[in-house]
């Protein structure tokens, strides 16, 4: 495992159709249906693809799989003003690794933050978190 700075967490969910009350995969973790059941997003159904872990130094990039070929990469980095935050750089790439979005984030250490990747009707979701190495779990 070497040093790390911090700890990666990817949770990826299919997202497709539309309804008002949408059904989730019992698979996907609870704090995770709520929060999106907040975000109150269209989509009818969220299917469960996966948790994926990784540690990562502050200014190297590490990648995530992604449905279809795709991949998140995110680069951390210290928050010099708030050490009770980290920079994430994150981008998710096509199967040509090319960028299709962008999007730098300030977060909390623990708190999960979701980017959505459209593709037609559907979406993926990603709930990213950081936590820093050797820190108790977070609490539900």
């Amino acid at each position: 495992a070497g040093e790390r700075d911090v700890d990666l967490q990817v949770v990826v969910l299919s997202a497709s159709g539309r309804a008002q009350k949408p059904e989730f995969d019992p698979r996907a973790p609870a704090d995770i249906r709520k929060q999106i059941e907040r975000m109150n997003l269209a989509y009818g159904r969220y299917d469960f693809v996966g948790i994926q872990r990784q540690g990562a130094k502050f200014g190297a990039e590490v990648t995530f799989d992604l449905p279809d070929k795709e991949a998140l990469a995110i680069r951390p980095a210290a928050d010099a003003e708030r050490p009770d935050r980290v920079r994430l750089g994150c981008r998710v790439l096509d199967e040509q690794r090319k960028p299709i979005l962008i999007s730098p984030m300030r977060v909390s250490y623990d708190k999960t933050f979701f980017l959505q990747r459209l593709k037609g009707g559907n979406g993926i979701l990603m709930g990213v978190s950081a936590r820093k190495p050797g820190a108790p779990p977070a609490k539900p």
